[in-house]
């Protein structure tokens, strides 16, 4: 069929010398697919194979299935690779539907057969009334712009789906003409699932009463909200590339700069941490929940799952990964750096003597104070307070007073001589100790690791 392989050439699905697994069902979808591409081996120098899942939910209509595609797959000297899944049983155990555990075994099975046997493409038999259905369900359901972007032709997994410009009708002609056999999967004729709801009753009926051409429609529409989803999604990454921080207790975002992006933009940010940091796709409730009631509200902080916390602290909005009490504790010897393995951060030490100059998160103490160079670090614990010359302050009043970020406050090195604690570092150092100019002193410094700010 000439639509199909204009399809492949125009969208460069596949490619000369590619090894490609055909995704075949037994139905008339797949069978036509597997049949295009038998056509097209050679004029593109491709290597086939036929993967099929039986999904045990059919009891012998099932294993029908199954041998007609090895059936199939004999006559036409091609590969055949099945696998049986117990589907009902694995959506039970998984709390999911039948439809999703049997995608989900479908693509497992595809995925590993493509690692084993080192297969380029995985061709799947999705046509354009597939798409039409697809964008209709998740239309009802409530979707964004990617949702009525359809099926996507190829994705990063090599996917591809020559037939998605194809309708079901041209199909079956196709069949028909060059009086190519296929099954019919009688679960495809039940209304117990949405998809064929819409297949049996909403598509009919719309077309009937509506629009003849409706599915063409729909089609040309999914082509635009395809391109105005990737235009968007483009804008989206460049946004989350220029003001996304990462660290190590997730990302930060600052506010004035966020609140300067139009509000989809915003929202696209806020999905993209969420999904990166819990490797979940952060659902459209999650997403407005967050703009609504932390950037744009008066909350401070919100829950998003047991994985993920956001925080809305100075002018920040932070997506902060759920970990443990960090707890570290280090010695010197002698003037042997210290490096903090729980977050990578050093301390360095040396001596000197004579004129110095200030420099960030570096203190000069002393050296005449220090009768042993015997320096402990350690995270805070409670209690611990600092003298500032004129009294004492709690680390933890002192940390809020430099609004450091709850969950950043202990991660943050005390260093201590003693029982005393000579620096909260980088924030605060005990004037008591402080070396001046002509002093002979030991210099410490605090190097922080690029994402820990």
């Amino acid at each position: 069929m000439n639509c199909i392989k204009n399809t492949i050439l125009r969208n460069g699905l596949l490619s000369p010398k590619d090894s490609v697994l055909v995704a075949v069902s037994g139905g008339a979808d797949s069978v036509c697919l597997l049949h295009v591409l038998c056509t097209l081996k050679d004029e593109l120098n491709l290597t086939l194979s036929v993967a099929h899942l039986n999904h045990m939910l059919r009891g012998s209509e099932a294993n029908r299935d199954e041998e007609f595609v090895r059936s199939l797959c004999a006559r036409l000297n091609i590969p055949f690779y099945c696998e049986r899944v117990d589907v009902a049983h694995m959506a039970n155990c998984n709390k999911m539907t039948c439809e999703e555990a049997g995608r989900k075994a479908r693509y497992d099975f595809f995925l590993r057969l493509k690692t084993k046997y080192s297969i380029d493409k995985i061709a799947t038999a999705h046509n354009k009334n597939d798409n039409a259905e697809t964008v209709c369900m998740r239309f009802l359901r409530g979707t964004g712009i990617d949702g009525l972007a359809g099926i996507p032709i190829k994705n990063n997994f090599s996917v591809i789906r020559p037939l998605l410009n194809t309708s079901r009708q041209d199909i079956e002609t196709y069949l028909k003409e060059n009086s190519i056999s296929y099954i019919t999967d009688s679960s495809n004729l039940s209304d117990d699932y949405l998809r064929n709801r819409i297949r049996h009753h909403f598509l009919p009926d719309v077309i009937r009463n509506y629009n003849k051409n409706f599915v063409e429609t729909l089609s040309e529409n999914i082509l635009l909200y395809r391109e105005a989803s990737h235009f968007l999604k483009k804008q989206a990454d460049s946004a989350f590339l220029k003001l996304a921080n990462r660290q190590s207790y997730g990302i930060y975002f600052n506010l004035p700069a966020l609140l300067q992006e139009d509000s989809y933009v915003v929202k696209c940010l806020i999905r993209t941490a969420i999904s990166e940091q819990t490797k979940v796709e952060a659902s459209g409730k999650t997403v407005r929940l967050v703009y609504e009631n932390v950037v744009l509200g008066n909350c401070t902080s919100l829950s998003v799952s047991a994985l993920l916390t956001v925080y809305k602290l100075y002018d920040r909005l932070y997506f902060v990964t759920a970990n443990a009490k960090m707890q570290f504790y280090y010695e010197s010897k002698g003037l042997e750096k210290i490096i903090i393995s729980e977050t990578g951060n050093k301390l360095m030490f040396s001596e000197g003597s004579g004129d110095f100059a200030h420099e960030k998160n570096v203190i000069y103490i002393k050296k005449s104070m220090c009768k042993d160079i015997c320096f402990t670090v350690r995270n805070r614990l409670p209690g611990d307070s600092i003298s500032l010359g004129f009294g004492h302050k709690t680390i933890k009043k002192l940390l809020i007073d430099e609004k450091v970020p709850s969950f950043l406050r202990d991660e943050i090195p005390i260093l201590l001589l003693g029982d005393e604690i000579v620096w909260v570092c980088g924030i605060r150092d005990n004037p008591a100790y402080r070396a001046v100019p002509g002093d002979a002193y030991i210099k410490i410094s605090y190097l922080k690791e690029k994402n820990h700010e």
